[in-house]
Parts: C-alpha cells; structure tokens; sequence
C-alpha cells in the first residue's frame, strides 16, 4: 500500500483486498516516508484507520503488524 510512493491509496487497496476475500490481511509498505527518508512518519495510524474501514465487516480479519520502527 502507498509503495512506489502513491501507488494506492488505503481505500484502493482495501478494495481489491475486499475483492478476492482473503481470511485474514496483514499491510505492509504503508510508510511512504520511511520509504523515502528511513524515518518513520506520522500519518501512518490514519492510513491504516482508512484501510480498516474500508474493508467489508466480518468478511476479512486485518492484523496490524509493527513492519517500522518506531
């Protein structure tokens, strides 16, 4: 998600995600600034908030997984 750098967006890529329905989602390459600098960023929370509510209830288990440092 967001890798090269504005590739999809959260919402794109939980619709694609929704498309094919797999049981469980983990996210990774969400930190476009980590991507391009080695330092984290600060809009990481939110861009996982938009991919988790824009995946269908019940149909896909999203585990968040800490892919950067802190």
């Amino acid at each position: 998600m967001n890798l090269p750098l504005e590739r999809m967006t959260p919402e794109a890529a939980a619709e694609c995600v929704n498309a094919f329905k797999p049981k469980i989602v983990y996210v990774y390459h969400y930190d476009q600034t980590f991507a391009s600098s080695g330092r984290p960023g600060s809009g990481i929370a939110e861009s996982l908030e938009k991919f988790r509510h824009a995946l269908v209830p019940g149909t896909v288990e999203f585990r968040p997984a800490p892919w950067y440092p802190r």
